[in-house]
């Protein structure tokens, strides 16, 4: 092992090592403040308590006692199996707390093992040590990452998640029936484990045609630039006549349309294929147990979830307010992330403002304040022709277009908030769908590196401080078998 890769695991080891502490830190002053949440987590029963809490408001183990009886008897419902089969076979629970017990002990150990992937995955993606962390422990110490350490699914769908990105990453020299293989496998992990079909689907078709546009686009100003040449140049020679007819990128030859994220297209594939097969065997044992096919998607339905638009969720989520957060903040890079591709492209400052550090960061804690500030603010730039955004960093913009694990991450944020807000009444639950898992925090990650200024960094570290204390708060609540998210 050389002197440099020595050096990146000694970092990823010393990093994790502060993610850790960090998150113990705050687990340990809520179980200070909280005791009950002590005895809770560690406990292989359910504490009585004096008064013994009642639904809706309060439930001892919530989704965690259906993940149980799952454990203990397989059954078609709305909860997918993959989870509670490794729980079953791994430990063999025989009652509810058992179970629950073990799924608490399971999920611990993945989040563990998870910290230091996730760590070196950013690493490689961002290719800044220093944001690498501030992203991993801003993962780690937000409010809904107790999810992966109290038995529910996202401890177990976070590695998957981490493993598919790094698949993604791969290069594209290496052997592409293998690669896909892997793909297809964790793709139909996931799908097995969650429901995630619908996402998985929408998130890889959407960066496809993302790719596919921006590559049009390019190719589109690179013949505009070369026929430009041509016209100052009235004799060309053989070589640049071709040239401009069939431009070059540093990867070879491209050509127009489809063709030119041919790689990418039988990614895409892969991945249909792969979350379609994952929850085949689900829907086959439905089939047979309920007669039913899709049952699981009817038991979503019948929690009261129907297509509908409610525009109120805009200003007020009828739920913590983690929730509004869920909703907006994937919408928010999605748009900033166009912005950046489209004007970096014509090499023009991003005609958008954003409110000055410290300010913007206390609006994010309200984002609707936040959006109409930003607007306002940008309105202002333009008609008094003030200092717009600008990007400081090119290569990390370029190669923002190109990337299909910023855009999957992206669109598969956007597509749970997107569902959320068309089926439910309220936003219970999104901030939990969005915060406890990966996709989010990889995605922020890239459109951080955009801007690799103080700020940035200021940001990142007031952002960290107030999750802090919010994952307090939550293990306060947790001991109080309060609804978390």
């Amino acid at each position: 092992m050389d002197r440099s890769n020595q050096q990146n695991l000694s970092a990823i080891f010393r990093g994790s090592l502060i993610v850790y502490g960090a998150f113990i830190g705050c687990a340990a002053i809520g179980m200070l403040l909280n005791p009950e949440a002590f005895h809770k987590f560690f406990s292989a029963t359910e504490l009585v308590r004096a008064i013994p809490p009642q639904l809706p408001d309060k439930s001892y183990y919530w989704d965690v006692k259906h993940y149980a009886e799952l454990a203990l008897n397989s059954q078609c419902s709305a909860f997918y199996p993959l989870w509670p089969w490794l729980i079953r076979v791994l430990f063999h629970p025989r009652t509810i707390d058992q179970a629950a017990h073990y799924f608490s002990i399971g999920s611990t150990l993945l989040f563990l093992v998870s910290i230091p992937l996730l760590l070196a995955l950013l690493n490689q993606c961002l290719r800044q040590a220093h944001l690498a962390l501030l992203i991993t422990l801003l993962y780690t110490l937000n409010p809904m990452a107790i999810f992966r350490v109290i038995g529910y699914t996202e401890s177990l769908f976070s590695i998957l998640s981490v493993i598919l990105i790094y698949l993604l990453l791969i290069s594209k020299s290496f052997n592409e029936v293998l690669k896909l293989g892997f793909v297809a496998v964790t793709i139909a992990l996931m799908s097995l484990n969650r429901p995630a079909l619908l996402q998985l689907i929408f998130a890889s078709g959407a960066t496809l045609v993302t790719l596919w546009i921006f590559d049009l686009r390019w190719e589109s100003n690179l013949l505009a630039q070369q026929s430009s040449a041509l016209t100052l140049n009235p004799s060309p020679s053989l070589g640049e006549g071709l040239s401009s007819l069939f431009p070059l990128s540093d990867s070879g030859r491209r050509g127009w349309g489809m063709r030119a994220v041919r790689h990418e297209i039988k990614l895409t594939f892969t991945i249909w294929v792969g979350a379609l097969l994952g929850y085949l065997p689900y829907g086959l044992f439905c089939l047979s147990s309920r007669g039913d096919f899709l049952a699981p998607f009817v038991e979503q339905k019948n929690w009261g979830k129907q297509l509908g638009i409610h525009l109120e969720l805009l200003l007020f989520p009828k739920s913590p307010l983690f929730d509004l957060w869920g909703l907006y903040f994937p919408v928010l890079i999605l748009f900033m992330a166009v912005l950046i591709v489209y004007y970096q492209n014509k090499q023009q400052d991003i005609p958008i403002v954003v409110p000055k550090f410290p300010i913007w960061p206390t609006l994010a804690l309200y984002p609707p304040i936040l959006v109409l500030s930003s607007l306002l603010t940008s309105i202002r730039a333009k008609t008094k022709g003030l200092k717009l955004t600008k990007l400081t960093d090119s290569d990390s913009a370029n190669q923002l277009g190109k990337s299909y694990p910023f855009w999957f991450c992206l669109y598969f944020c956007v597509s749970l908030a997107a569902i959320v807000f068309l089926t439910q009444d309220r936003l219970f639950s999104l901030a939990r769908f969005i915060f406890a898992i990966p996709f989010f925090f990889i995605a922020f990650g890239y459109l951080c590196r955009c801007f690799p200024s103080r700020k940035v960094y200021q940001t990142l570290y007031w952002f960290i401080f107030v999750s802090s204390i919010a994952l307090i708060q939550q293990w306060v609540s947790y001991g109080r078998d309060e609804w978390l998210g």
